[in-house]
């Protein structure tokens, strides 16, 4: 049986990240380098490198046709930093039925999870509320989504939120 812990504050290169199979990265359409975890995965891997590696196998530079969409995954290896790194584009809520599409979007990086095989993940702070999400409208859906997921496997999960999840 698997563990979801939530935990508060930060995220640490030298704390954390070391101890993953898998970090998930929030990203925008061209899959650069913005806020938050990503900021710390680009640096540590150095932008060049991880912009090279991606720009190849995704084909980005002046392609807007292979940007990443909403709900679209797409995995890279760590490099240096360990962990691979799961892309992900969240859905905006901005649309009718837009918690069971952010429910169904964690699906998908469930199911991800599942099929690579990954047995330690951490899950940043995924700034939901920069997508029109608040925490208190999602979190028990979120929480309760992955404590089911677990149930039967052998992954544990870290989800970690800045202070303003638990005011």
């Amino acid at each position: 049986m698997g563990k979801l812990r939530i935990i508060k504050g930060n995220i640490s290169y030298k704390e954390l990240i070391p101890l993953y199979d898998v970090i998930i990265n929030p990203t925008n359409p061209k899959m650069r380098l913005i806020d938050g975890i990503s900021n710390i995965i680009f640096k540590r891997v150095t932008i060049k490198r991880l912009n090279a590696y991606i720009n190849k196998k995704y084909h980005i530079i002046n392609n807007p046709n292979n940007y990443m969409q909403e709900g679209n995954i797409r995995i890279t290896p760590g490099f240096n930093i360990g962990p691979d790194i799961m892309f992900i584009r969240i859905p905006i809520n901005d649309k009718e039925n837009s918690l069971e599409q952010l429910i169904s979007f964690y699906r998908n990086i469930l199911n991800s999870i599942n099929i690579n095989d990954y047995k330690d993940v951490l899950i940043p702070d995924l700034a939901l509320e920069k997508y029109g999400y608040t925490y208190k409208s999602i979190k028990r859906y979120i929480h309760s989504l992955i404590k089911d997921f677990i149930k039967d496997k052998d992954i544990n999960i870290d989800v970690v939120y800045n202070k303003t999840y638990f005011d």
